[in-house]
């Protein structure tokens, strides 16, 4: 057997960087929960990976019975590859370990790790369904849901004008006398998530005062009993389903297993990212750790929390000694990693005294008795470290900015563009009057100077020329007479934008390899008999499409790539819901269906049309050489560069309240009468105003942190305040004018 310090000696030998107090004390921890709080660039995935591996080398633990949960596949992909790094350079000392398998651990995102349990354990209620990503769900909302149900239903009725008084906040500032059914089906998603992921007490509210919200849940209801009636479900409802099978009968294989190697039962629960739990997965894990000595522990940061747009809720971190004392009597051992290796201490002292600016953040640092962060590397460089290019217009800053970006690469300070980085809260580079954004403006100063931009969410994916072509390309193979056009005369702006794809094919496909093939499906069409199926599927259409000159030279261009593969995306789901086959029409050969065309055009083209693409993102998305990435505060989230530029600076009073006012804080308030609460019941209260302060503080923290060398504030005075809130009174003074 190795010991604890024989494996942390080897990993330090092998990495040559020595780990420090604080992560060899969460590393050798012993039995029983543990909370580390790990500050950014502290270490916390070679803390996790390292305590992994004591625990199955050391402590002689089944790998199949220890658990790491990651908050992406991404962040599981890198966990797996250096568990095995490490535990092959823990091998070349210690080669008792060779038997250890540490492939037979569950790492994963909780989804997929629930997911292949309830497959393995053959949990009945979970067998032969299908699981929905985001999209698909989306497109079934739309489908199928009474929430998003057409008017004209005879079916379904949709909820009454008076519902959407109530709930108007879901819908992203709609403006009119009734939501479209886009626009009700994102609400529904966003509503039915939440009453999920929040453990809501949905029996409670069919008898709320409030008759609106007996009626959300008669619409969730619904929504339930259409997801189990076409035996599909969502990533909410996956997690469902697994807590319902954790407090099943069944589930005491799986948990306490039988004493044979194959089912060792679980005895070590491990989540990275804990601050962007949610309520169902805080029971989840709590019920996954159910064997004494209770063995959980978790790693994360309140102060880095940034998804609660999508249902976490930073409660579930700072209550978790509280919920460990409520469900299994037991204290935590808490550990915290204040230690940063990233970035130069200057770069450090500025977000540490960001965290403290508001008095609401500060008294959540000491509730929590969390530390400053602590810098390991001293200022040694001559350049200004914390620095602002204030000017008295966008266009001016923006302007400073490129020539500074062109001066460090020039003098051989960065040996890349991609060493930096510029954050933004959107990366969109126009408005929809057609002036640039304030992402606009720089990207635009970038170019001038003649530095390439990489920047695919730059505006709406639709406006793009090669999107604009697949797409033209797709509508003229399959729809030659124009019957969507036809069909959709009362919707003048989806036309227009449908005849202006097919506009964009038709001008660059005239005498192109796409331009044949699309003749060559028309051809098809035409010799197939009535009530057919065409001998080419959708997706198998659409992937040859983009296949053919000129659009196979666009995927050259990773940013033209990123773009057609989004629009991918979308028609895999859409096919997924809707099916992939093409059907010609009933009563005329050599066409495709009107019914068809109809369903392709109102849960299809209708949904680009009027909600466009930007709103998913990729977490496998990659920023490549040569170019200067611009990405939003979310998109850096876990990255790190060497000078970091951070515009968007224009925060204030007025911007918070907009916030508060935003949907997840209000369906947060609505619903919090029927919340579970394992122990965020015994946290301060803070109404919506303090809680949009505070992740705006931790929204810029994060921007902040992501530096290492260099961090760069861009500011003017034409649209900045005096004192705006991503910098307090007492940042100013470290800043250097450039």
């Amino acid at each position: 057997m190795a010991t604890t310090r024989e494996l942390l000696a080897a990993v330090e030998k092998d990495t040559g960087n020595a780990l420090n107090p604080d992560q060899k004390s969460a590393i050798a921890h012993g039995d029983g929960p543990l909370l580390v709080l790990a500050g950014p660039g502290s270490g916390k995935t070679e803390v996790l990976v390292l305590r992994c591996l004591k625990l199955a080398l050391v402590d002689r633990v089944e790998p199949r019975s220890i658990i790491l949960a990651t908050f992406t596949e991404k962040a599981a992909r890198s966990m797996q590859e250096r568990l095995l790094t490490r535990k092959a350079a823990i091998q070349e000392r210690c080669d008792s370990v060779a038997d250890v398998d540490m492939s037979e651990m569950r790492v994963g995102t909780l989804h997929s790790i629930a997911s292949d349990i309830m497959h393995e354990f053959r949990y009945l209620p979970y067998q032969n369904v299908r699981l929905l990503d985001e999209l698909e769900q989306l497109m079934f909302t739309h489908k199928r849901a009474a929430i998003a149900a057409a008017q004209s239903s005879q079916i379904k009725k949709p909820p009454p004008d008076d519902f959407w008084v109530t709930f108007a906040f879901l819908l992203d500032q709609h403006t009119g006398f009734y939501p479209g059914r886009w626009k009700r089906a994102k609400a529904g998603v966003d509503l039915f998530n939440r009453i999920v992921e929040d453990r809501v007490d949905a029996t409670s509210m069919t008898t709320a005062p409030e008759s609106q919200l007996r009626r959300a849940v008669e619409l969730y209801g619904d929504y339930r009993h259409e997801l189990e009636s076409e035996k599909v479900v969502d990533f909410a409802h996956l997690q469902l389903h697994f807590l319902n099978f954790l407090e099943s009968p069944q589930s005491r294989l799986f948990l306490r297993g039988d004493g044979t190697p194959a089912r060792p039962g679980i005895s070590h629960i491990l989540v990275d990212e804990y601050q962007d739990t949610n309520p169902i997965q805080e029971m989840i894990y709590f019920r996954l750790a159910s064997r004494s000595p209770h063995n959980i522990s978790v790693v994360g940061d309140d102060e880095q929390a940034l998804y609660r747009f999508r249902g976490a809720d930073v409660r579930c971190i700072l209550s978790f000694e509280s919920a460990v004392a409520k469900l299994f009597g037991l204290k935590v051992k808490k550990v915290y990693l204040a230690t940063n290796y990233r970035s130069l201490w200057p770069i450090v002292d500025f977000y540490n005294r960001l965290v403290v600016s508001s008095e609401s953040t500060k008294l959540l640092r000491d509730l929590v008795g969390k530390p400053s962060i602590r810098a390991v590397r001293a200022n040694d460089r001559e350049h200004p470290v914390v620095a602002e290019i204030l000017r008295t217009k966008t266009s001016e800053t923006a302007l400073d900015f490129a020539r500074f970006v062109r001066g460090i690469k020039e003098a051989g300070t960065i040996a890349d563009y991609s060493d930096c980085a510029l954050l933004v809260r959107s990366t969109r580079e126009r408005r929809p009057n057609g002036n640039l954004t304030e992402a606009g403006e720089f990207a635009k100063a970038l170019r001038v100077a003649q530095i390439p931009v990489y920047n695919p969410r730059s505006r709406a994916v639709l406006e793009e020329p090669e999107v604009q072509v697949a797409l033209g390309a797709l509508l003229e193979g399959l729809d030659s007479t124009n019957r969507l056009g036809e069909q959709s005369c009362n919707q003048p702006l989806q036309n227009r934008v449908m005849e202006d794809w097919r506009e964009a094919f038709r001008n660059v496909a005239r005498d192109s390899p796409l331009g044949k093939y699309v003749v060559k499906v028309q051809d098809a069409i035409r010799k197939m008999p009535t009530s057919s199926l065409l001998d080419m599927e959708l997706l198998e259409v659409f992937y040859a499409i983009i296949s053919q000159k000129p659009l196979r030279e666009a995927q050259d261009d990773p940013e033209q790539t990123l773009r057609l593969s989004l629009l991918s995306n979308v028609l895999e789901a859409y096919a997924s819901v809707h099916g992939p086959d093409i059907t010609i029409d009933n009563n005329c050969a050599g066409e495709v269906s009107l019914q068809w065309k109809l369903h392709f055009y109102y849960s299809f083209l209708d949904l680009l049309i009027s909600e466009g693409l930007n709103d998913f993102e990729d977490e496998e998305e990659s920023f490549p050489k040569g170019r200067f990435p611009i990405m939003t505060f979310h998109q850096a989230k876990g990255l790190e560069f060497p000078i970091v530029f951070v515009g968007s600076l224009d925060v204030d009073l007025e911007h918070l309240r907009w916030k508060s006012s935003s949907k997840e804080y209000v369906l947060e308030d609505l619903l919090k009468p029927y919340r579970g609460s394992l122990g965020s019941d015994r946290l301060p209260e803070f109404d919506a105003l303090q809680r949009a302060e505070q992740d705006t503080i931790r929204l810029y923290y994060v921007a902040y942190s992501r530096a290492q060398d260099a961090l760069i504030l861009l500011m003017d005075k034409e649209n900045k305040n005096e004192r705006p809130l991503p910098i307090g009174p007492d940042m100013r003074e470290i800043l250097v004018r450039l």
